[in-house]
């Protein structure tokens, strides 16, 4: 539960050295990710149970919580654009999240509700689909993709047939013209993955 003032999420267990409740800051190793303030939060269980979190400032940070596996990991998201609300829904395989999305697309300011793709997106890369906003296009072979309009003026990623795209920026009209043919293309916002892990433990006797 978020406490008060909004910049901590406490989690409320059983202590048995103590025999009774106990109340434990779970983020106090990340209290930055956090330090605008929380302004909605949302439990998603499958396929993992992760904690979203929307902040004040517009971003937003989640939570991957495996209690029985002493795994609390938080991380820091961000998007061209600044979240507003967060919800989550049963899917058939996955919960599904979604989020109201504030963006300033061709000089107006636009709200979308966008939605997570699922975890699990299969074996092909064709399939991968790792851009904001974005559409999915899944017909006959073309270089023309069209009605993009909520996506007009902006530079956008684009995977095809699982390779990659040289970036285009989506006409007034909302087409993009494609460097070759393909028949299965991903276009959306760019976004950067950044993956830190724990430090090398070196000097060792094992090595």
């Amino acid at each position: 539960f978020v406490e008060r003032a909004g910049k901590r999420i406490n989690e409320l267990a059983y202590n048995w050295e103590k025999d009774r409740l106990a109340v434990v800051d779970i983020n106090r190793l990340s209290e930055h990710l956090v330090a605008a303030g929380i302004k909605e939060i949302a439990f998603q269980r499958r396929p993992e149970p992760v904690l979203w979190c929307v902040l004040d400032d517009g971003a937003l940070a989640s939570l991957v919580y495996l209690r029985e596996e002493d795994i609390v990991c938080w991380s820091p998201h961000s998007t061209d654009g600044l979240f507003e609300s967060v919800a989550v829904i049963p899917g058939d395989t996955e919960d599904e999240v979604f989020f109201v999305v504030n963006r300033t697309i061709g000089g107006a300011t636009k709200r979308y509700i966008e939605k997570l793709m699922p975890w699990d997106w299969g074996t092909d890369q064709k399939d991968c689909f790792f851009v904001d906003c974005g559409y999915t296009y899944d017909s006959t072979p073309t270089t023309s993709i069209t009605g993009l309009t909520w996506l007009a003026g902006e530079a956008v990623s684009i995977l095809a047939d699982g390779g990659t795209h040289p970036d285009k920026t989506v006409s007034a009209g909302g087409a993009i013209t494609l460097d070759r043919s393909a028949s299965v293309v991903h276009v959306g916002l760019p976004y950067t993955a950044t993956l830190q892990p724990m430090k090398i433990v070196k000097g060792t006797n094992i090595g």
